[in-house]
């Protein structure tokens, strides 16, 4: 849909307007304690007027993306949620929630990808700090107000703390029973898995009242999958599985990339396209998911345990671990691209540097709320929004805010979410979790069996991330390097001057498959080609 000849949404839309303003928006939209959708739109319209759009901002919650039409002198403001995470681009002249469709609108062909982002895809599955494969189209950043007039489209910032300001703020839970309160008109589905991140949500959620179903996609016999049925039973949920197929990969394949639009690994989507699907069939409004609970622990600070709060921060190491733990060959490459790929890690580290705090868990923090997590899980959540409207509590700024600045020892060992779980349900919390034998309070001191279990419980956790126990089905990788498509992909690289012409994708290791096999359809759409 068309707002006018500059502002493109998509066809899942909602809209408003009283006498001063017209308002259009996508995805999940509320104020903290009114019903999500028009009332709180109706609520903002009134905040808006009284202190204007840039103070108006900070009160809105959410997934989403919100155009404004000021009636009075026909301007358009644009923005994403507070905290990033909803995926919508503009270039100098337009802004749609689409970024193939923009690249359709300023005609950019394969010469003009840019090579430093191709590369960065390859190696991470992802293009962070607003980036995308183009130098002319960039993504919205959560603090950032588009304005738009028939002349020209300016930036305005929004006026919200940054995350470590300890700005007076309502407490953890009090937060999740406003949530709950706005969240009553929407049929929801609430993701659950094996873990400590989903099953706080659904505790808390249930604890207000809520009314949600629990979902959980996967292979059989996964932790996720069988640890979750027992914890909704628990609850007294109604519990769905969605056993990962790759029935009908080619078909799957298509449409994982233009739901990604060709931004994101599309195999590492198919999995949650069939999820999101079921969900949509059982006429679900709303999916809930656990992502960014780590925020709540010190899941991103771990690598220097126990040299906490130090002014020092390691951002090589974490690069290693936690960004980019895999790192493609360079001979993958044609020459055009082999020295950016070989530059690459120093290029990221720059990037980073601009995020470091005066100390290392306040950098690693911030890395992982602004970069990591932003790109990552705004990602998959401008995914599912395509399909139906995603929620991710944990990323909200209030709750990231509140986190940040917990103390320390509150982080640690999952002890914040084991505190809330055990306060509210104390049956729940005796269940297991998918990472088995990692129990227990932390202890405001440390004694040596404590420790050596910490270590352990470490370096399982760093091992999982070189060997993860996937829930995806297996098969993806053999299947597409099986297909008949492949050769052509393997042209479509070729051709582009992406991929060596030595190498054919069949022998691209699985890790990497699907970044190539995206950017493979990224050059079919601009080439005008087909498959």
């Amino acid at each position: 849909m068309s707002l006018n000849s500059r502002i493109q949404l998509g066809d899942n839309y909602s809209s408003w307007e009283d006498m001063n303003y017209s308002f259009y928006w996508e995805g999940i939209i509320f104020i903290k304690g009114v019903p999500s959708g028009v009332d709180s739109i109706k609520k903002f319209s009134n905040i808006m007027a009284e202190m204007g759009i840039e103070k108006a901002c900070r009160f809105l919650s959410g997934v989403f993306f919100l155009v404004i039409q000021n009636k009075t002198d026909d301007r358009y403001y644009s923005l994403v949620d507070n905290s990033g995470l909803f995926q919508a681009f503009y270039s100098n002249t337009h802004i749609s929630t689409s970024f193939l469709k923009l690249v359709q609108i300023e005609n950019l062909k394969v010469d003009d990808l840019n090579k430093r982002s191709v590369v960065e895809f390859i190696h991470c599955g992802y293009i962070f700090f607003n980036r995308t494969f183009f130098k002319s189209i960039n993504k919205i950043d959560g603090t950032q107000i588009l304005s738009l007039s028939q002349e020209r489209l300016s930036v305005l910032t929004k006026e919200i703390p940054d995350i470590f300001c300890e700005v007076e703020q309502e407490p953890f839970l009090t937060i999740f029973e406003k949530i709950a309160a706005s969240l009553r008109n929407q049929n929801i589905s609430l993701d659950l898995t094996g873990g400590m991140d989903t099953r706080l949500l659904a505790v808390v959620f249930n604890h207000f009242g809520l009314e949600f179903e629990t979902a959980v996609s996967g292979v059989e016999g996964h932790p996720d999958v069988d640890i979750s049925c027992i914890v909704a039973k628990k609850l007294g949920c109604k519990h769905s599985v969605t056993y990962h197929s790759i029935e009908n990969l080619d078909e799957d394949i298509e449409e994982s990339f233009n739901i990604c639009d060709g931004l994101m690994d599309i195999l590492e989507y198919l999995r949650l396209l069939q999820h999101q699907r079921n969900r949509a069939n059982r006429k679900i409004d709303l999916m809930i998911s656990g992502v960014g609970g780590e925020i709540f622990k010190d899941f991103f600070w771990v690598q220097d345990f126990p040299f906490y709060n130090k002014k020092h921060a390691n951002i090589e190491r974490l690069f290693n671990l936690r960004i980019r733990p895999i790192a493609p060959k360079h001979s993958y490459f044609s020459n055009e691209y082999v020295k950016r790929s070989k530059g690459f890690r120093n290029d990221f580290l720059r990037d980073l540097a601009f995020l470091l705090q005066n100390t290392n868990t306040k950098t690693y923090d911030n890395i992982f709320f602004k970069c990591r997590w932003k790109e990552r899980a705004g990602r998959f959540t401008t995914n599912n929004n395509k399909i139906l409207k995603c929620y991710t509590p944990f990323l909200d700024i209030d709750l990231v805010r509140i986190a940040v600045n917990l103390p320390r020892r509150k982080r640690l060992k999952d002890g914040f979410h084991r505190r809330i779980i055990a306060l509210l349900n104390p049956d729940v919390a005796k269940l297991r979790t998918s990472r088995r034998g990692y129990i227990g309070i932390i202890r405001y001191s440390f004694f040596l069996r404590d420790i050596i279990k910490y270590f352990t419980v470490m370096g399982r956790r760093l091992i999982n991330i070189f060997f993860p126990h996937s829930p995806d089905n297996p098969e993806i990788y053999r299947r597409v390097k099986e297909s008949k498509v492949s050769q052509r992909y393997t042209e479509f690289l070729h051709d582009s001057r992406i991929l060596n012409k030595e190498i054919d994708i069949t022998c691209i290791d699985d890790e990497f498959l699907g970044r190539f096999v995206t950017l493979a359809k990224l050059v079919e759409v601009i080439s005008d080609k087909a498959l």
